[in-house]
């Protein structure tokens, strides 16, 4: 699905970019569900093509979350996405969430790779989220909400062991009328 990217996020994705660089393209990296991150495609003066992701979030606070754990799977040793520009705020939008800009990381998403590893490194997965999660329970928060569906057995035994509670079912779908 193509993205139409706000002045103030061009502006935003090209503040990273060496002058003379152009956006020549935007995408979605889904067609739902939107707004969701955005495949950014920016030409540089050199001639080369730089591919970015524009991080976009339906919900108020996920971006700004997101770039602050970042660090912890990299400590982890995984491959995770580098924020190179923000969280922002659209000064002309302010009922819009944050946005920041990340680098991009070719192939397999964590989610995609993780369903046909071995034991031994979904175990390292678990570790992972154990780490992040500890990270969310450390931070001053009142409530913390994690997104899990209900057909992520080991995710919710690994929260459940945590001490969290479901508190709804979690179904992510297309609304239509």
């Amino acid at each position: 699905m193509d993205g139409r990217l706000s002045r103030f996020q061009e502006r935003f994705v090209l503040s990273i970019c060496p002058g003379g660089s152009r956006i020549v393209e935007a995408q979605y990296v889904r067609d739902f569900l939107c707004p969701c991150p955005m495949r950014i495609r920016v030409a540089l003066p050199t001639g080369e093509v730089q591919t970015l992701m524009l991080k976009l979030d339906r919900f108020a606070g996920g971006v700004e979350t997101e770039a602050k754990l970042l660090p912890v799977p990299l400590r982890h040793g995984l491959p995770v996405a580098q924020v190179l520009a923000g969280p922002a705020h659209d000064p002309a939008q302010p009922e819009l969430g944050a946005v920041c800009v990340l680098s991009f990381l070719p192939g397999e998403d964590l989610l995609t790779w993780g369903h046909r590893v071995s034991a031994a490194e979904r175990h390292r997965i678990r570790q992972l989220a154990l780490g992040v999660t500890g990270h969310l329970l450390a931070m001053p928060l009142a409530t913390i909400v994690l997104n899990v569906r209900e057909h992520n057995c080991a995710a919710i035994h690994v929260y459940e062991r945590l001490g969290f509670q479901t508190y709804c079912r979690y179904d992510e779908a297309i609304a239509s009328r």
